[in-house]
C-alpha cells in the first residue's frame, strides 16, 4: 500500500535570492537589496558566477541517455504518447488526475522500479517542446502542466527556468509526488520548485545533484531564508538538507552553516 507523508511547506517569497550581497544585510534596511524592485534576470546578469555556472550545466545532457534509451522503448510498446500535442491534450483531458488526485512520478517508482507516467511523459516533452513552448506552459491554469513545464525547463534550460522558478515559490496548490520508491508525499507547487532549485534531477534517481545555484549562492539563500522570521515555515526542511551535507561541504562553506547563529 502506498504510504503518504507530509512533508513541510515551502511557501518562499526570497527576492534576494539570487544576490550576492553581503549575509549581514537585514531584510529591513531601506539599502539592502531585499527591499529593492527584483528583477531575477537582471540580477543574475549582475552574478558572473551564476553565470557560468548556469551555463555548465547547459552544456551537459538534459535527460540521462539510460533514460533516453528507455523512453525510446515505451514509445515502441505505445505505452507513452509519441508527439508534445498527444501529451497535451492528454492532460487538458484528465489534468493529470490519477488514483490519488494531481499526481507526479519519478523515473523509478513502485515495486517494479519503472519510471512513472508523468516521468516517461516530460522526457518526450523536454525533447520536443521549445523553451518559449514551456514558458507559456508555465503559466498555465492546469497545475500538471505547469509542473511538467518548471521540470522540463530545469533540465533543457537552467538559465530560463530560474526566473519561473522563483515565480512559483509561493504557490501553495497541492499534489502527490512519488520522486521514487513507493512511497508517495503531499507537496505543494512551491515545494517542487524549491526542489528543483536545489536539484534539477529532483525526480531522475539515483543520479548526484544537479542544483540551479552554485553551493555559495544556494547556501547563502537559504542562510537568508533562515535568518527572516517571515519565513519559519522553511526552516526545518533547510536544516535538514544542510545538515546532512555539511561534513562534505567545502572548510569555508561548513564554517559558514556552523556559525549560521552568530550572523
Amino acid at each position: 500500500m502506498t504510504r503518504f507523508t507530509p512533508i513541510a511547506v515551502l511557501l518562499v517569497t526570497a527576492p534576494w535570492l539570487l544576490t550576492a550581497c553581503d549575509r549581514t544585510e537585514s531584510p529591513d534596511d531601506p539599502g539592502s537589496i531585499a527591499s529593492k524592485v527584483f528583477d531575477p534576470q537582471a540580477e543574475l546578469e549582475l552574478q558572473p558566477q551564476v553565470r557560468d555556472y548556469l551555463a555548465s550545466l547547459e552544456e551537459e545532457p538534459a535527460i540521462p541517455p539510460e533514460h533516453v534509451a528507455e523512453m525510446k522503448r515505451w514509445r515502441q510498446r505505445q505505452e507513452i504518447p509519441a508527439s508534445l500535442e498527444e501529451i497535451l491534450q492528454g492532460f487538458r483531458s484528465d489534468a493529470g488526475v490519477g488514483t490519488f488526485g494531481v499526481q507526479v512520478e519519478g523515473a523509478f517508482v513502485g515495486g517494479a522500479a519503472q519510471p512513472g507516467s508523468f516521468y516517461l511523459k516530460s522526457l518526450v516533452v523536454s525533447e520536443q517542446a521549445s523553451v518559449e513552448d514551456l514558458k507559456h506552459l508555465a503559466d498555465d491554469e492546469l497545475l500538471i502542466l505547469r509542473l511538467m513545464a518548471v521540470l522540463c525547463l530545469a533540465r533543457t534550460a537552467p538559465r530560463e527556468a530560474m526566473p519561473v522558478l522563483l515565480s512559483r515559490l509561493t504557490s501553495q496548490e497541492e499534489f502527490v509526488c512519488f520522486p521514487g520508491g513507493c512511497c508517495g508525499e503531499y507537496m505543494t507547487e512551491g515545494e517542487f520548485a524549491w526542489n528543483l532549485l536545489h536539484n534539477r534531477r529532483y525526480l531522475d534517481g539515483v543520479y548526484p545533484d544537479q542544483p540551479l545555484l552554485p553551493s555559495g549562492n544556494l547556501l547563502d539563500t537559504d542562510l537568508r531564508l533562515l535568518a527572516s522570521e517571515a519565513h519559519t515555515h522553511l526552516h526545518a526542511t533547510i536544516v535538514r538538507y544542510w545538515d546532512c551535507r555539511a561534513q562534505w561541504l567545502p572548510p569555508e562553506l561548513k564554517e559558514r552553516w556552523a556559525q549560521r547563529h552568530t550572523d
